[in-house]
């Protein structure tokens, strides 16, 4: 017992240092890199726990991959916290500290070696390749797979040195709830086979094999479930953008790569351009250093076999990252390591473990990580600083320009902005997004011209209903009327493309339909609540331009046409498609003799209703009146 509290209070110390670390992010803003779609701009996640939004979190959507257990942290704690960004950061960093703990207790089972445990936590606790999966929302994804992973793995720990049907069952459990929080955990059985040859030293083939058969099943699900998630939101690359050769290259590099960055923690960024080559003496360095890690790690397997499995979980956890099918556009990333870098630090810990000369320098080179992951962290703390870091280390970042210039647009820093897209589509001529949001920053500066040099040659319902928003924002309610109706063309229906013509409608005082437009939104969103009260406005309006027309109808009867006609006017400056507000003002303007301007109101009544018999009646008249000679 007293054992067992030593060991737990030890592995408190990993998870204090992640904590110290990673507090902080309670003061960070959310980021405009995929927590909008993940989080602020999720009304199923704003919304809090419901059953509707239980059961869509369960269902085969963007903005990624199938990942329900992550949707329902969100939504758990949007209910209990609310949708201020620190809360959801201090959930993150807590599973970080979690998950350091559980991997000091994993490690020191494996290994019987407490030393290499706490070294190889720490590494997992402080590195600042992990900044990007604690201090990103988003990524809780990361931070809750890698929670159930370790727990799964502490389970199989227990089954594999006594099998029991309690054990297996959690195996099972934890397998499932890890794939649903993210599927990096489809490779759980193979590390569960890896474990099998060490520590466990496994030597029934046939039933470590059979008892991972319903494993499989699971990570087979799993994967098949996020596929369709992906391929719905066409995230998976063709074989044309990103062809096997170059994806195969790539994956080499990447694996070359994410070593380095482990070695040595420099450049790090949210966000890796997909490179058009690698150079051979690259490619070839890299493939060279893959296969001498793996020599010497086969050369050491009777000493040390931890280093062949180390190294193996590595590689293999990474697999389905690695980008041999590519999803997404980028070459790689640091968040993908989160799983994958434990094999490199059992690896590390063991050999530092065997001597104290290397034990004393691990607290050294652990207070170094830590003065990074304080840097490296502080890059998350917003938008704008988050990609101004990404611009400093890396080259032609397309992305990395995109969202910097969003950050100025929201600050209302339009020429900024402007240049951060013309860089965006400079390193990267084929990128929707840039020119969708140079489009758009054009047009709120008032360059229509330019806006659709842009935004016309995507030709697609988000560019257009783009284009028409920026010009309902700029006043221009007639040309955004023309856009955003050739967007409803391309996606009929879409709630936001009808609230916005609505809008533009309204603008033009155009009410009657501007109600259609909203009654059309409100028939699938019940509750929308802009397209409610707008609704409520054009009524109104409608019903007090027709109330002053009826009160220009009674000062007319009573004789008083001067006061008639003003009401008449007031009537049609509320409602200037108000038929018989223009017909009743011509009369009152042919009593007074003015026969021109009375045709005039006639044929504006005709041009708002042409089959009005009274305004056709009227305008002959006054026609009449006018030819005749004397009139």
């Amino acid at each position: 017992m007293k054992q067992r509290l030593h060991i737990g209070l030890i592995a408190l110390g990993p998870a204090l240092l992640a904590l110290v670390l990673y507090a902080r992010t309670a003061g960070f803003d959310f980021v405009n890199f995929d927590d909008n779609n993940y989080f602020y701009d999720n009304p199923h996640v704003t919304s809090g726990l419901t059953m509707e939004n239980i059961r869509w979190a369960f269902e085969i959507h963007g903005p990624s991959m199938w990942v329900p257990l992550t949707w329902l942290s969100h939504q758990t704690a949007v209910q209990l916290f609310g949708i201020e960004p620190g809360p959801h950061h201090l959930i993150n960093a807590l599973l970080h500290a979690a998950n350091a703990a559980l991997l000091f207790l994993l490690v020191r089972r494996w290994s019987g070696k407490t030393s290499a445990a706490l070294i190889a936590a720490a590494l997992f606790a402080v590195h600042p390749i992990h900044s990007e999966s604690v201090a990103w929302i988003t990524e809780r994804k990361d931070v809750l797979a890698g929670f159930f992973c370790f727990l799964t793995l502490l389970a199989y720990d227990r089954y594999a040195r006594r099998p029991h049907l309690f054990s297996y069952i959690a195996v099972l459990c934890g397998t499932l709830l890890a794939n649903m929080a993210k599927p990096l955990a489809v490779t759980l059985p193979c590390l569960m086979l890896l474990l099998d040859f060490w520590p466990y030293d496994r030597r029934r083939p046939f039933r470590i094999l059979l008892e991972k058969v319903p494993l499989f099943a699971i990570v087979a699900f799993s994967a098949w479930m996020t596929t369709r998630c992906q391929l719905s939101i066409h995230a998976i690359g063709s074989s044309t953008d990103f062809p096997l050769g170059g994806r195969l290259a790539n994956s080499a590099v990447a694996y070359a790569t994410y070593l380095s960055k482990l070695a040595y923690p420099a450049d790090l960024a949210v966000f890796y351009p997909y490179p058009d080559h690698h150079s051979h003496p690259v490619l070839i360095a890299s493939i060279l250093l893959l296969v001498l890690i793996t020599v010497w790690a086969l050369r050491r397997l009777r000493t040390a076999p931890w280093n062949l499995v180390g190294w193996c979980w590595f590689l293999g956890a990474l697999v389905p990252m690695i980008g041999i099918v590519q999803a997404g556009s980028q070459a790689m990333a640091d968040r993908y390591l989160y799983l994958p870098a434990v094999g490199f630090y059992l690896i590390v810990a063991m050999l530092w473990a065997q001597s104290r000369f290397c034990r004393g320098a691990s607290v050294i080179i652990v207070l170094l990580l830590m003065v990074g992951n304080i840097s490296q962290t502080a890059v998350w703390k917003n938008s704008r600083s988050l990609f101004a870091h990404a611009l400093a280390v890396t080259e032609n970042n397309y992305l990395a320009h995109n969202n910097y210039g969003l950050t100025f647009r929201t600050e209302g820093d339009l020429e900024t902005a402007r240049r951060e897209f013309e860089a965006s589509i400079a390193a990267n001529p084929d990128y929707a997004e840039g020119h969708n949001n140079l489009g758009i920053t054009l047009a709120e500066l008032g360059d229509f011209t330019g806006a659709m040099q842009h935004l016309g040659r995507l030709s697609d319902a988000t560019a257009l209903y783009n284009l028409g928003t920026a010009l309902l924002q700029n006043d221009q309610a007639s040309m955004a009327e023309h856009w955003l109706l050739n967007a409803l063309d391309i996606d009929p229906d879409n709630p936001d493309i009808l609230y916005n013509i609505g809008c533009a409608l309204q603008a033009q005082l155009r009410y009657t339909e501007a109600i259609a437009a909203f009654d059309s939104v409100l028939s699938q969103i019940t509750n929308h609540v802009g397209a409610g009260v707008n609704r409520n406005y054009c009524r109104h309006q409608l019903d007090e331009a027709w109330r002053m027309h009826e009160e220009g109808n009674r000062l007319r009867e009573a004789g008083r046409l001067i006061e008639a006609e003003a009401a008449y006017r007031q009537a049609l400056s509320i409602n200037p498609r108000l038929a018989e507000a223009y017909n009743n003002l011509g009369v009152v303007l042919g009593m007074t003799g003015r026969h021109g301007e009375a045709l005039d109101c006639f044929n504006n009544a005709l041009h708002i209703a042409p089959d009005y018999p009274d305004a056709r009646t009227n305008a002959a008249q006054a026609r009449q009146v006018l030819i005749t000679p004397g009139s």
